[in-house]
């Protein structure tokens, strides 16, 4: 004979749980946290520090973390680490999101050119 009572005491109250939603999301820029809900406030480059406002100058040329690495004479992994402070101080969650910041403000960015070979 099969009961019709849930398994365990758990099992009924987490089936009447409506589901997580997903983090609030605004306008597909993969926003995260108190910036998210705020509808007018763009993260702004001002905020990130010379290093990692030069990490970002070479994301925007398209650059591999080992490449930004030998051109600021820094690890890859430090680069790497940079990467993830600054995302977490934009508040974006992907590579593409951080992008659409830095190129609308990449006139507040450095000048990132490789060094002279004379």
């Amino acid at each position: 004979m099969v009961s019709s009572r849930p398994s365990n005491a758990w099992s009924g109250r987490l089936a009447k749980l409506d589901p997580v939603q997903p983090p609030d999301r605004r306008a597909g820029l993969g926003l995260r946290g108190p910036r998210a809900k705020l509808s007018r406030v763009r993260p702004s480059v001002d905020n990130l520090t010379d290093r990692e406002r030069e990490v970002v100058a070479g994301l925007i040329r398209n650059l591999t973390n080992k490449q930004i690495g030998l051109l600021l004479g820094i690890s890859h992994r430090t680069v790497e680490i940079h990467r993830s402070r600054l995302m977490r101080k934009l508040g974006v969650t992907s590579l593409s999101a951080l992008l659409e910041i830095a190129f609308a403000q990449r006139r507040k960015l450095p000048d990132l050119r490789e060094p002279d070979s004379s």
